[in-house]
């Protein structure tokens, strides 16, 4: 038992854990979440998979370990798996909710934390996509949206996230 215990130990970051999980327990079911009364599971090897597949896309794109990505999704599947594809693309996630109507509690955040990319919905009437959509400058690829804000400058792309028609 002791070997398992510190094996454990070695499991100290979320995602150890989940790549632990996923290649150890894979159907286990890690993350459960209710909407409207309909319960929506996700194993540890579904959750591994769809990480995954959001880091690849956010390696593709230039992101590099450290650099920062505002998340504005609210509690959902969505949320989870980008959280932890930041994570797995060695990105740091920093969680905005979005609350002056100015977006300069947005601004002091993205500045400070150099923030190179915020997550939104493509919901047109949430509050993020009313404080970024001025600022898209047309170039749209898969989700990915390029931004210039003058007073943030290091803030260069909207990552749009939201489910199909099939999910």
């Amino acid at each position: 038992m002791g070997g398992a215990v510190s094996s454990l130990r070695d499991l100290d970051t979320v995602t150890k854990r989940l790549v632990h999980l996923s290649e150890n327990d894979p159907n286990k079911e890690i993350f459960v979440f209710y909407t409207s009364g309909l319960r929506e599971a996700y194993t540890a090897r579904q959750l591994y998979t769809l990480a995954g597949r959001f880091a690849f896309r956010l390696r593709q794109r230039g992101f590099q370990k450290g650099d920062v990505i505002a998340n504005t999704l609210s509690n959902s599947p969505e949320r989870a798996v980008t959280d932890i594809g930041i994570m797995l693309a060695g990105c740091v996630t920093m969680n905005i909710q979005l609350l002056l109507a100015d977006g300069s509690d947005f601004r002091l955040l993205a500045q400070n934390s150099k923030c190179r990319a915020v997550i939104m919905s493509p919901w047109k009437q949430g509050s993020a996509w009313k404080l970024m959509n001025p600022f898209f400058s047309g170039k749209s690829d898969q989700g990915f949206v390029d931004i210039h804000i003058d007073n943030i400058p290091d803030l260069t792309s909207a990552i749009l996230v939201g489910r199909t028609k099939n999910g």
